[in-house]
């Protein structure tokens, strides 16, 4: 199953939320990386547990939240994309849905509004990776 997406309606300042997104990540062991060509946040590195991305993009009118994991096929070495909602890996899934909750409360927290079930923004092609996060 392909990874969990959340969009918010957002039209307030960007860069408090981004900061305070930042800071809540880095203090969750969370650390920036650049994976297959995106700026992601990334926990673990797969050697005990399954690694977990989290993407945040901000973008003029809104906010998107993507969250996701790969299977190890063995130490170190990676295949696939699993969101929250996929069977299996219950313990490492549940953190990740803890850390993305935190997020979404943070969003709300400056004024993010969710877009209803099932609707997602259609992205700007021109969104960089200085606008989903800092490095």
């Amino acid at each position: 199953m392909p990874r969990t997406v959340k969009d918010f309606m957002y039209n307030g300042s960007i860069e408090p939320l981004r900061n305070a997104t930042e800071q809540y990540l880095r203090s969750n062991q969370f650390q920036s990386a650049i994976v297959n060509g995106e700026q992601v946040f990334q926990k673990g590195n797969g050697f005990f547990l399954a690694p977990k991305f989290l993407k945040i993009t901000f973008f003029q009118g809104g906010i998107r939240v993507e969250a996701w994991m790969k299977y190890a096929i063995v130490p170190g070495a990676f295949v696939g994309e699993i969101g929250l909602d996929t069977f299996g890996l219950s313990i490492p899934r549940a953190q990740l849905k803890k850390t993305v909750a935190q997020i979404e409360a943070l969003c709300m927290q400056f004024g993010a509004q969710p877009l209803q079930d099932g609707m997602r923004f259609q992205l700007p092609p021109n969104i960089s990776a200085q606008e989903t996060l800092r490095r």
